[in-house]
């Protein structure tokens, strides 16, 4: 089998079970609701349970999440397009 695409695994951490720090706050521009920061794991325990899905399925996870967002954010604007053309006609 052809590992080469299965080299990420999805997880679940907590701060409480240790060796989960983070970096600097990004200055970014646009949305400021939330901060990206890097994420450091330092011998972090991870229980099995906390596995997303499949070991090795974390890369399709991740674009799933990124498509779903995509949508909700389209749609978003969509509705709120609709919601102000009554107060420009």
């Amino acid at each position: 089998m052809d590992t080469s695409s299965k080299t990420m695994t999805a997880f679940l951490v907590e701060r409480a079970f240790g060796g989960v720090t983070n970096g600097k706050a990004e200055d970014k521009l646009g949305i400021r609701g939330s901060n990206t920061t890097e994420v450091y794991f330092e011998n972090t325990p991870v229980p099995v349970e906390n596995v997303l899905g499949e070991v090795g399925d974390g890369f399709k996870i991740a674009v799933n999440i990124l498509n779903s967002g995509r949508f909700s954010m389209g749609s978003a604007v969509a509705g709120t397009m609709r919601f102000n053309r009554q107060f420009v006609t």
